[in-house]
């Protein structure tokens, strides 16, 4: 499922859904440790219109690791819960040089702060 909102602004304190372009990547463990390419299914633009839409895939055959936004496909905020391993695997075998990029980045991030953390409490 996606989600979007838009907190109110001066003159709107209520906004309409926007009309968001998300283009979606599914990746997959199994497929990239056999050494051919990562991806589930083609690259697909899911259009999100409403505040909340859910949107289904046929005929995946393992879990996938999603890869969202690619090539920056929207101007907005993502937030997203995802685990080291897949942050680490996005990394690796993402073939969006975008979303490779912010794998990294979070992945980084996450170490630094983690590690600063453990350091000031001793």
């Amino acid at each position: 499922a996606l989600e979007q909102s838009c907190g109110p602004s001066p003159g709107q304190p209520v906004k309409e859904p926007f009309h968001i372009p998300v283009r979606v990547g599914l990746l997959g463990r199994a497929r990239a440790a056999a050494g051919g390419p990562a991806e589930l299914c083609a690259e697909r633009v899911l259009e999100l219109r409403e505040a909340r839409q859910e949107f289904t895939f046929e005929g995946i055959d393992e879990p996938p690791v999603p890869s969202i936004l690619r090539g920056f496909s929207a101007p907005v905020k993502l937030e997203v819960e995802q685990s080291d391993a897949d942050l680490g695997f996005l990394l690796a075998h993402d073939s969006d040089s975008f979303n490779r990029w912010e794998a990294g980045q979070r992945l980084f991030t996450r170490t630094l702060l983690a590690n600063a953390a453990a350091a000031a409490a001793g």
